[in-house]
C-alpha cells in the first residue's frame, strides 16, 4: 500500500512560508496513521454503509430466484475477475447513498488538516481549505479515500 499520495491542483493556494507568500498548486497527503484512527474508522464506515445501501437498493429489483441463478452461474464460471473492474465509482456511491454528507466532509476535513502539506513540510490550514476549489477539493477528497480508506 502506498502510504503519499500527491494531488495536483486546478488553481494554486496561496500560503505563508516564513512569512512570504508562495504559491502551490500540488499538495502532499499521507496515509492516516494511529493518530488518525478515528477520522479514518468514520470515513470506513460511511464508505461501507453507503456501498451496503446500494446494495441493498439493487437487490431490491430481483427476486431470490434470479440472485440464486446469478450466484450459481458465477460459481460455474470460476473465473478470476479484478476486483476493481466493474466496480461503481466511490464519489456516485458516497454521493448517492450517504445519509448525510456534510458529516463525511466536515470528517474528511478534520483528517486533512492532520495528513495534507501544503509546501514541503507545511502543514494544510483551515484557510487553505476555503481557497480551493470546489471541485478540487471533492476531488482530492474521494481520491484520498479511495487510496487509503476503502
Amino acid at each position: 500500500m502506498n502510504k503519499e499520495m500527491s494531488f495536483k491542483l486546478s488553481a494554486p493556494l496561496k500560503v505563508t512560508k516564513d512569512g512570504q507568500f508562495e504559491e502551490t498548486s500540488e499538495l502532499t497527503l499521507v496515509a492516516p496513521s494511529m493518530k488518525d484512527r478515528k477520522q479514518a474508522a468514520n470515513l470506513l464506515q460511511i464508505v461501507k454503509r453507503s456501498k451496503k445501501r446500494q446494495e441493498s437498493e439493487i437487490l431490491k429489483n430481483f427476486t431470490m430466484e434470479q440472485i440464486e441463478a446469478a450466484q450459481a452461474t458465477a460459481e460455474s464460471r470460476a473465473v478470476e475477475v479484478n476486483e476493481d473492474e466493474g466496480e461503481p465509482d466511490l464519489r456516485d456511491v458516497i454521493c448517492s447513498y450517504c445519509d448525510d454528507l456534510e458529516v463525511f466532509y466536515s470528517t474528511f476535513d478534520t483528517l486533512a488538516l492532520r495528513v495534507c502539506n501544503v509546501l514541503d513540510e507545511t502543514p494544510l490550514l483551515k484557510s487553505h481549505l476555503e481557497q480551493m476549489s470546489l471541485c478540487d477539493y471533492e476531488e482530492m477528497c474521494f481520491e484520498y479515500v479511495a487510496n487509503f480508506i476503502k
